[in-house]
C-alpha cells in the first residue's frame, strides 16, 4: 500500500503558478494569455488529484493575492497579474480537507509587493511575510513536526494515518517564528529538485527533464513537465494565435504519458509531476501508475 511508502519513494502531481486561473487586477501589458496558467481554482485542481502547489503570493493594494509577474527589462518596469487571493484559497483548502484524508503541500515563493511603485516591486520583509503566515494559520490539519525534520523521509501514513495533513513550505529566507514546526517548515525540510526547461518545445523540454531526471535519481525530484513561451509568444498570444501558456499546457499535457511513462525505471522516478492547466485527472492517474509500475 502507498500509505506504508516513503514520500521520496512515491510520486504525486503538482499544479505550477497554481493560483493562477483568474486575473483579479493587474498591469496595463499583460495579457491573459501570458499570465494565466490553469482553468482550474486550487479547490478545483485539489479534485482533479494535484497535492503540491505552487503559491507566489503577492501585496496588492495592501491585501495578499498569488501573482505572475516578470521585469521586463527594455521597460523597465513589471508586468503581470494577480490570480486568486490567500484568502480563497485558504477556504479553498479547508473545504477539500473537510472530507478527504489526504496530504497537501503549499510551496510558497517569488514573493512580490507590489504596492511600492512598479520599477521597485521587491520581494515581501519579514513584517509582511508575518501576516501572510496569520493568514496562513487559518487553514486547518496543519501537521505538526520536529524543526529539523526530513519530511520526504515520512511515510504518506505518518502525515494521514489520522486524518487530512497540511504542510506550508516555505522557500525564501524569512523567518518562520513560532510557526516553524506547526504546519510550517523550510524547504530544506521538504526539499525538492526543481529545475524548469525554460524550453517552448514539447521534445525539447522532455529530454531536458529527463537528463535531470536521470542524473538526480537520489533527490527528491520534480519533473517539471511545463512548457515556456519565448518573447514573441507572450508578445502576440493574445492575437488569436496559439501560444498561449494553456495552449502550451495543453500541448504538454497530451504527450505526459506516452513519454514519461516509458522513461521511469528504479533509477529515474519523478516524486512530483509539475504541470500548467489542470483540467482533470490525468497527471494524477499517470502519477498512481508509476506508483505501481
Amino acid at each position: 500500500m502507498l500509505g506504508n511508502k516513503k514520500m521520496n519513494e512515491i510520486c504525486i502531481t503538482g499544479s505550477h503558478d497554481a493560483g493562477m486561473s483568474v486575473r483579479t487586477s493587474g498591469t496595463p501589458l499583460a495579457a491573459n494569455c501570458s499570465v494565466l496558467t490553469q482553468s482550474k481554482s486550487i479547490q478545483g485542481q485539489l479534485e482533479s488529484g494535484a497535492r503540491y502547489f505552487d503559491i507566489r503570493p503577492v501585496i496588492s493594494a495592501g491585501a495578499y493575492y498569488t501573482g505572475h509577474y516578470g521585469y521586463i527589462g527594455k521597460l523597465s518596469s513589471w508586468q503581470g497579474a494577480n490570480g486568486q487571493s490567500i484568502d480563497s484559497i485558504i477556504a479553498d483548502v479547508n473545504s477539500f480537507t473537510s472530507s478527504q484524508k489526504e496530504l497537501v503541500v503549499l510551496n510558497l515563493s517569488h514573493s512580490l509587493n507590489t504596492d511600492v511603485g512598479n520599477g521597485s516591486y521587491r520581494a515581501f520583509n519579514q513584517g509582511e511575510w508575518n501576516v501572510l503566515f496569520k493568514e496562513l494559520a487559518k487553514i486547518k490539519n496543519l501537521f505538526i513536526a520536529n524543526k529539523t525534520a526530513d519530511l520526504t523521509a515520512n511515510t504518506l501514513n505518518d502525515f494521514i494515518a489520522s486524518g487530512a495533513a497540511v504542510i506550508i513550505i516555505l522557500e525564501e529566507n524569512a523567518n518562520l517564528g513560532s510557526y516553524e514546526g506547526n504546519g510550517f517548515f523550510k524547504y530544506a525540510n521538504f526539499d525538492v529538485y526543481n529545475s524548469y526547461a525554460d524550453k517552448n518545445q514539447v521534445d525539447s523540454m522532455a529530454t531536458d527533464q529527463f537528463n535531470k531526471m536521470k542524473a538526480n535519481n537520489s533527490k527528491y525530484f520534480l519533473l517539471s513537465w511545463t512548457l515556456t513561451q519565448d518573447a514573441l509568444q507572450a508578445a502576440t498570444c493574445g492575437l488569436g494565435t496559439a501560444s498561449s501558456i494553456k495552449d502550451l499546457a495543453s500541448q504538454a499535457n497530451q504527450r505526459l504519458a506516452s513519454l514519461v511513462y516509458p522513461k521511469v525505471s528504479n533509477t529515474a522516478f519523478p516524486n512530483i509531476i509539475y504541470t500548467d492547466d489542470i483540467l482533470n485527472s490525468n497527471a494524477a492517474a499517470m502519477a498512481m501508475a508509476l506508483n505501481w509500475k
